[in-house]
């Protein structure tokens, strides 16, 4: 049992308090609105001091204020405020007085009040109107230099009495006279401070959202298990916003799963932190210096380098930062060992999509609307006992006309002491598919394979795994995989085909049950569910109509079977070419997918490709499902055929062909009734070859396609007593 507790004191935060192998959830923002480029803090209490905990996320959801969302692209980053107790300071100059609260080098002023003149077009004569004061501060406290020693109203006495003519025009004027005067002098003082590290947890760029309004939300997952040692006590959580607009808000919740880690993460050392100009007069090569750590091999078993980076403004040879592929390099005691291009070249597959701006444009690590993945190097093999030093250099690059491009660099270095009781241990992360979570769009709805994500979280490779999986409340099944992930990986698996009956109930479970042959060694991270909804149904026969835009060869269009394997495409349009397929397909699971190869769809705002159109159809012309061309690198939509998804399928009679796969030599087995007909199809349902059945009882009927081009066509018997279809391959 959960409980919901919080606390009004100097923090307000919201946590459920966690059993064991249950989950403990603390908040430290609660949709706090960043609404101009700045720091939002909030002080939260963790009541971790004295557990373990074996997994700690981040969950960061990024959400609409009540006007809606910001149209633009911006960094966001959340940090712990780390104390380090160690002091500095830095030189200071404060005024010695301020007038409504802004500095300024004097004021003339009268202690009374002072008139402002003008010509009265009435009365024909000067008139004047008493002026409002304004708020002197003085400060002549040079032991405490911003503490106002006095706060007096005055009249700003910079006036000047003009004479008019008999016309209403100025002819002369005098100053007004002032009492008193005083000029602008600065106080030099020190300002004394302790030093913050600001260790940052998790780094998003916004999408372009000025379409969203306050019901949107996307959230992000971080991994910040390493934090565990300092999210204790009392702590200060920040979300740094870059933007210079309003904005949107911020949910941060942290989750703790009691128990052992494998690694146990000893000290946190950051090296570099900030944004360093790129390619400028002066090198970032002056910001990213070499760092010297002393590391004792006797405690510290494995060390682990994080990087957080993203590049940023563009322009001039290049377009760097933001649109230029660069690498950097990672030294060890003065070796390299690791280079990285720092790029991501998958943003036309953008989960947020589409997207007000140029959501779809590779970029130097990061898409807009993503969550940034730090680069992670283990430096176990290259650490000696004592001082090590760890160096970071850049790709050279000379920004030739000096446009404003930098680098945002996290750096910091992990420490960890292995667990020797540490078991095999997977946890099951993700569910991507099925799922109706935003993060998950590009693959849902689905009738196909679930793909799940696992992460290792052990010490040792894990070679095989049993899944147990399926729909809530119904049958699951049990599989089998084998393959490999090494210690505190990830990996993405497709699991197999399962029973979708009593798909409406809308939930999917999934569990690990073994890993390596054994049961895993930790149950309280091996099961997750998801909701999911049902996928469209189809009729068996359809229509493709396809309007290219000018750019026509840049789109394929194919259909797919459950497994992947293709049975229909057609590619190479003309530009502006408009097509209208049919599509002739048995009972089952498919999928189409249509595809850009240069990953911009057929209808982008932002080039002058023009714009496409793609329907599909039944064979009256009637709409059976809309595809936006503003896709970027491809959409897929899963659907079934000839019954609902969830309600399984009886065909009558029961058919089999053999052998299967075959050289074009088959039998086809089944039970006849009477009069009806036996079929050769292609997957696009043209009639290859057929018989008239009249026969009763079992019959074996051999077929001979030697010469047949080879590939997937379909066995139909059609009788009295209903339909059976079996696919063959011809090889």
């Amino acid at each position: 049992m959960k409980r919901i507790l919080g606390f009004l004191l100097l923090v307000t935060p919201l946590f459920a308090l966690a059993g064991t192998g249950d989950t403990m959830t603390v908040r430290s923002h609660d949709r706090v609105h960043m609404n101009w480029n700045g720091n939002y803090d909030r002080k939260v209490f963790f009541p971790t001091a004295g557990k373990t905990y074996q997994r700690v996320k981040m969950r960061y959801t990024l959400g609409c204020p009540d006007k809606g969302c910001s149209a633009w692209d911006y960094t966001v980053q959340a940090f712990l405020r780390q104390p380090t107790g160690m002091l500095d300071s830095n030189l200071v100059n404060s005024p010695n007085f301020k007038v409504n609260g802004k500095v300024q080098d004097s004021l003339f002023y009268n202690m009374d009040s002072v008139y402002s003149y003008f010509y009265n077009s009435t009365s024909m004569a000067l008139d004047s109107m008493a002026d409002m004061p304004v708020q002197l501060l003085l400060f002549s406290d040079t032991l405490n230099p911003t503490t106002p020693t006095d706060t007096l109203n005055v009249w700003d006495a910079l006036r000047y009495r003009p004479t008019y003519d008999a016309n209403g025009n100025v002819v002369d004027s005098m100053m007004i006279a002032h009492d008193k005067s005083i000029y602008r002098k600065d106080f030099d003082w020190y300002n004394v401070f302790e030093v913050i590290n600001n260790l940052e947890l998790g780094r998003l760029i916004t999408p372009y959202a000025g379409d969203k309004d306050k019901t949107w939300s996307f959230t992000y997952t971080y991994d910040v298990t390493e934090f565990a040692m300092l999210l204790q006590d009392s702590v200060t959580i920040r979300s740094h916003f870059s933007g210079y607009q309003d904005g949107f808000t911020c949910t941060i919740d942290f989750e703790f799963l009691e128990g052992e880690p494998a690694l146990k993460c000893t000290e946190i050392i950051p090296l570099w932190v900030g944004s360093f100009p790129y390619g400028a007069k002066k090198s970032i090569e002056e910001y990213l210096t070499e760092k010297s750590v002393n590391i004792s091999k006797t405690s510290t078993t494995r060390v682990k380098l994080q990087v957080i980076q993203t590049g940023h403004g563009f322009g001039g040879n290049e377009n760097c930062a933001e649109f230029c592929a660069k690498e950097h390099y990672i030294k060890v005691n003065g070796t390299q060992q690791f280079k990285q291009l720092v790029w991501k070249d998958d943003c036309g597959s953008n989960p947020i999509y589409p997207q007000t701006g140029t959501w779809l444009y590779d970029r130097s690590n990061w898409c807009p609307g993503e969550g940034i993945t730090p680069y992670e190097y283990w430096l176990d093999d290259y650490i000696n006992d004592g001082n090590n030093t760890i160096d970071m250099d850049m790709q050279a690059f000379t920004n030739i006309d000096n446009s404003n491009t930098s680098y945002i660099i996290s750096g910091i270095l992990f420490n960890y002491e292995e667990n020797p009781n540490a078991i095999v241990d997977v946890a099951l992360d993700e569910i991507v598919a099925p799922n109706t979570q935003n993060n998950y769009v590009r693959f849902n709805p689905t009738c196909g394979l679930p793909r799940v994500v696992v992460k290792n979280t052990s010490l040792k490779t894990v070679e095989t795994l049993v899944f147990r999986y399926g729909i809530k409340g119904g049958n699951l099944r049990e599989w089998g995989w084998e393959g490999e992930i090494l210690p505190y990986q990830s990996k993405t698996i497709d699991l197999d085909y399962f029973d979708w009956s009593g798909a409406s109930t809308g939930e999917f479970v999934c569990e690990i049950i073994k890993a390596n042959g054994a049961a895993d060694g930790n149950q309280y991270n091996n099961a997750m569910e998801s909701s999911f909804e049902l996928t469209p149904q189809f009729p068996g026969q359809f229509q493709i109509w396809f309007k290219a835009n000018t750019k026509g060869s840049e789109n394929t269009l194919s259909v797919h079977l459950l497994d992947g394997r293709e049975i229909w495409s057609r590619g190479n349009f003309s530009s502006n070419e408009s097509t209208k397929d049919t599509i002739n397909l048995v009972d089952g699971c498919y999928y189409f997918k249509v595809t850009d190869s240069q990953r911009n769809g057929f209808k982008f705002w932002a080039n002058s490709d023009g714009t496409g159109s793609l329907t599909l159809r039944q064979m009256n012309g009637q709409l059976v499902q809309f595809i936006d061309g503003d896709f970027g690198t491809d959409r897929i939509v899963h659907f079934t055929v000839g019954h609902p998804l969830g309600q399984k399928l009886v065909i009558r009679p029961e058919m089999k062909v053999y052998p299967n796969p075959s050289k074009g030599l088959f039998t086809v087995s089944y039970t006849g009734q009477g009069s009806g007909q036996l079929r050769i199809l292609d997957m696009n349902g043209k009639v290859i070859n057929c018989k008239a059945i009249e026969e009763m009882g079992l019959v074996q009927s051999t077929w001979n396609l030697n010469g047949i081009k080879p590939g997937i066509y379909l066995v139909e018997y059609m009788g009295p007593d209903g339909r059976s279809v079996q696919k063959i391959v011809i090889e």
